[in-house]
């Protein structure tokens, strides 16, 4: 394993414990990825993340826009409000975190 990713790796690690939940690294990197993608604005990202890390440690579901988007593969330029709203309530999509914890 080369030094990069071992750095990577511990860095993770460390701020998932900082933040208090149990988050692999995996997880850690697919919440930023949600996040980096939920919120253009980079000025609003970190109280998109706030919101997200405090769902997350109280058990609530995420309840994230873009996940919806994720699993009917559409783009973010397409994925709108409107688009989310007419599949909003698609429980067969496994990204759509307003259906599925």
């Amino acid at each position: 394993m080369s030094a990069q990713l071992i750095n990577f790796k511990n860095t993770l690690n460390l701020k998932g414990i900082r933040l208090g939940l149990d988050m692999t690294p995996y997880q850690i990197l697919t919440l930023a990825s949600v996040i980096e993608k939920e919120e253009k604005a980079a000025t609003n990202k970190p109280t998109v993340a706030g919101i997200f890390l405090k769902r997350l440690s109280i058990g609530m579901r995420l309840d994230a826009d873009i996940t919806l988007c994720y699993g009917l593969k559409t783009g973010y330029e397409t994925c709108t409000p409107a688009f989310i709203a007419k599949n909003i309530d698609d429980k067969n999509n496994p990204y759509n975190t307003r259906q599925k914890g």
